[in-house]
C-alpha cells in the first residue's frame, strides 16, 4: 500500500492543492506536501486515510479535532470524505512542520536538556487533549514536530476517550498491551510516551510481548528522573501508570516543594486570621462611631490569575492569511546551535517580505554575520530562502535586502562600504583572495599556451632521397627537414619496421632473401631551413627476371625524437612509409600521409 501512495505525487487534489511530495506513509495513510490557494500560497500538509466505509467516521474525527487549539498542538483544518484516484479516502489539512524527532534522532541519544525541552511542551499538549475528552493514541518520535523554535504534537490521530480503536488502524510497538481490546483512555498516551522516552534515551525500542505479564525492563543506566518516569509509564496495569501531572512533578521536583511551602503559608495565614477575629470580638462591646460605621467603599484590584487557572487561548487564524515572511539563510555553525536546539537550525533573518514577492537580485556571494553565535560566513544567492517568521524587534535588514519592494527600481542592489574595522578587514581579505585567484588562473593559462606554442612551432618533414635498387648496398636515404621557425635539439632519427611480406615461391633461385637493417642517426641541433640525411637500411628487392613472383611489401615508421627550444622535455614524431613497386620492376619507399 505504501507504494500506491507514490502515484499521488504530481496530482492536484480538488483542483486547488498540488501534491508536491510524499512526506511519509503507512499501510492506511499518507501525508503530502502541498500549498494553499493563491493569492498568498503557503506550505501545508495534507493527510489522506484509506478507511473504506469508515470515511465518514474519520472525517467526523477530523472535524472534532479541528476545534482544539493549543500552542503545542499542530493546527488542523477539517476536510471530509472524498474519492480520489479510485480510492475512498478521508482527508484533512495541517500545518507544515519541517522537522520531526523521528528524522532528527539518526541513532543518537538525546541529552538531558534536549529531553526536557521535548517533554515539557508535550505534557502541556497531552493535559489539554485529555481535559477535552480525547487521547492522542499514537505518540512516537515522528509525531513530535517542530515549527521554528516551537515544539508541537500532531493532532491528526486523536480519538475520543471511551470509544474503541478503529479497526483500520493496525497496532504497532508504541501501542499499550490493552489497545486491542480496551476502550481509548489517557493511559494509552502515557505508555506511548514511555516507549518514546526510552527510544530517545537508548538506541533500542522496548518490546512488550502480549503473552508476558511483567513490565518491560528499563535499563538502569538511564539517569534520574527519566528512569522513574519511564518505569512508571511502562506499567502493564493501566491504573498503575503515571498521569501527565505526576510526570511533570517528577520532572520538576522544585514545584512540589513550592506547593508544600504554599500550604504551610496558608496554615499560618489561617491562624493569624483567627487571632484577628478574637480581638474583634473583644472590642465588639465598645461604642462605634456612626460616621465610621459605614466607611466609604474602597476600590480593590482584581485578583491576579492563579497558576492553576487555564489561560484563554485565542482561536487560530487561517493558516495562509496575514502571515509574516522573511528572507533567511541557515547559519553554518551547526555545532553551536545544535547543542541547545536539537530539532531546528538557526535561521538568520535578512529582510522582511511577503508570500509572493520575488527575491531581490543578488548575483554574487555575500557575507552574513549570525545574530546569535557571532560567526560570519559567505553565502551563495541560492542559499537565500523565504521563511514564515516575524522579524525580531532589534532586527536590522541586511544591506542587500533593506530596500522597499514598493518603491525600489529594478536596479541591482549595491553593497555599502564597511561600517566598522572588522567589516573593512573582511573586505580587504576578500579582495586579496580574489586577486590571488585571478593571478593563479592567469599563470595556469599562460603555461598552457606556452607549452602549446613551443611544442607545435617546430615543423619537421621526412622524405626519401631516391629509388631503391637491388644492387644498392647502402640502402635508401631519408631527408629530415626543419621547416619551422625554431631550432630543435638532441635529434635522434631511425626506422622501425611495422610489416614485411616475403615471397612464397617454391623456386628459391628466383627469389633473393630480404635484408632490412636500420641504423640510427644523431644530431645536436637542427636549425630552421636545414636538412639531415639519415640512411635507413637496404632495399627490399627481387631479381628483375622474376617479375611474376609474389609481390614483396614492407611498412615502417621513420621515427624522430627531438627537444623543442625552450622546453626540457622531448617530443616524438612518426612518419609512416611503405614500399611500392614501379613499372620497371623497381621498389621505392613512399611517404604515407599522416
Amino acid at each position: 500500500m505504501r507504494d500506491d501512495w507514490k502515484k499521488f505525487e504530481g496530482q492536484v487534489f480538488q483542483n486547488r492543492f498540488p501534491l508536491q511530495r510524499l512526506l511519509g506513509g503507512t499501510s492506511y495513510g499518507a501525508v503530502f506536501l502541498t500549498q494553499s490557494p493563491p493569492p498568498e500560497p503557503k506550505n501545508l500538509a495534507i493527510k489522506f486515510i484509506s478507511c473504506g466505509v469508515k470515511a465518514d467516521f474519520q472525517a467526523s474525527l477530523f472535524q472534532r479535532a479541528s476545534k482544539l487549539s493549543h500552542p503545542n498542538l499542530l493546527r488542523l483544518l477539517p476536510g471530509g470524505p472524498c474519492r480520489f484516484l479510485d480510492m475512498d479516502l478521508a482527508f484533512a489539512l495541517m500545518e507544515y512542520a519541517e522537522e520531526d524527532l523521528g528524522r532528527g534522532l539518526s541513532g543518537r541519544v538525546l541529552s538531558e536538556k534536549e529531553i526536557r525541552e521535548m517533554l515539557e511542551p508535550l505534557l502541556d499538549a497531552l493535559t489539554y487533549i485529555h481535559s477535552n475528552g480525547f487521547a492522542h493514541s499514537h505518540i512516537k518520535p515522528s509525531n513530535i514536530l517542530a515549527i521554528g523554535n516551537q515544539r508541537k504534537l500532531s493532532s491528526d490521530m486523536l480519538l475520543p476517550l471511551g470509544e474503541p480503536r478503529p479497526a483500520y488502524r493496525p497496532l504497532d510497538a508504541y501501542d499499550p498491551p490493552e489497545a486491542g481490546s480496551a476502550p481509548v483512555a489517557p493511559s494509552w498516551d502515557i505508555w506511548s510516551l514511555g516507549v518514546t522516552l526510552l527510544e530517545v534515551l537508548t538506541p533500542e525500542t522496548p518490546v512488550s510481548s502480549p503473552e508476558r505479564q511483567d513490565d518491560p525492563a528499563v535499563p538502569s543506566t538511564i539517569p534520574q528522573p527519566f528512569f522513574d518516569i519511564a518505569r512508571n509509564c511502562l506499567r502493564r496495569e493501566p491504573s498503575l501508570r503515571f498521569t501527565a501531572a505526576q510526570i511533570r512533578d517528577c520532572l520538576n521536583p522544585a514545584s512540589v516543594q513550592v506547593a508544600v511551602a504554599a500550604g504551610a503559608a496558608g496554615v499560618i495565614e489561617q491562624k493569624i486570621e483567627q487571632k484577628i477575629e478574637q480581638k474583634s470580638e473583644q472590642k465588639s462591646e465598645q461604642k462605634i462611631d456612626p460616621a465610621k460605621e459605614n466607611p466609604a467603599p474602597v476600590e480593590v484590584a482584581a485578583p491576579a490569575e492563579t497558576a492553576g487557572e487555564e489561560k484563554k487561548i485565542e482561536p487560530p487564524k487561517e493558516m495562509w492569511v496575514n502571515s509574516n515572511y522573511c528572507w533567511v539563510v541557515v547559519c553554518k555553525n551547526h555545532w553551536f546551535h545544535g547543542r541547545g536546539n536539537f530539532f531546528t537550525v538557526h535561521r538568520i533573518p535578512l529582510g522582511e517580505t511577503d508570500a509572493v514577492w520575488p527575491r531581490p537580485k543578488v548575483d554574487k556571494p555575500f557575507g552574513v554575520r549570525c545574530d546569535e553565535c557571532g560567526k560570519e560566513y559567505i553565502y551563495q544567492p541560492s542559499d537565500v530562502l523565504k521563511y514564515e517568521m516575524e522579524a525580531p524587534a532589534s532586527f536590522v535588514p541586511h544591506p542587500l535586502f533593506e530596500k522597499n519592494p514598493e518603491t525600489d527600481d529594478e536596479s541591482e542592489s549595491a553593497v555599502p562600504p564597511p561600517a566598522n574595522m572588522q567589516d573593512l578587514q573582511f573586505a580587504r581579505r576578500k579582495r586579496l583572495v580574489r586577486a590571488l585567484q585571478q593571478v593563479g588562473v592567469a599563470a595556469c593559462l599562460t603555461l598552457i599556451v606556452a607549452e602549446f606554442v613551443l611544442t607545435n612551432m617546430p615543423k619537421l618533414s621526412a622524405d626519401v632521397s631516391g629509388p631503391l635498387r637491388p644492387d644498392d648496398l647502402m640502402g635508401a636515404k631519408f631527408n629530415l627537414s626543419n621547416n619551422g621557425l625554431l631550432s630543435v635539439y638532441d635529434v635522434k632519427a631511425g626506422c622501425k619496421v611495422m610489416r614485411v611480406d616475403t615471397p612464397l615461391s617454391t623456386n628459391r633461385d628466383f627469389a633473393e632473401p630480404t635484408t632490412v637493417y636500420f641504423p640510427e642517426s644523431y644530431a645536436e641541433i637542427l636549425s630552421p631551413g636545414h636538412d639531415m640525411a639519415v640512411p635507413c637500411g637496404r632495399a627490399i628487392s627481387i631479381k628483375p627476371a622474376n617479375i611474376q613472383a609474389s609481390e614483396i611489401h614492407a611498412e615502417m615508421f621513420f621515427v624522430v625524437s627531438y627537444r623543442p627550444k625552450g622546453v626540457w622535455w622531448h617530443k616524438s614524431e612518426n612518419f609512416p612509409m611503405e614500399t611500392q613497386k614501379t613499372e620497371n620492376g623497381k621498389w621505392v619507399w613512399k611517404s604515407i600521409p599522416r
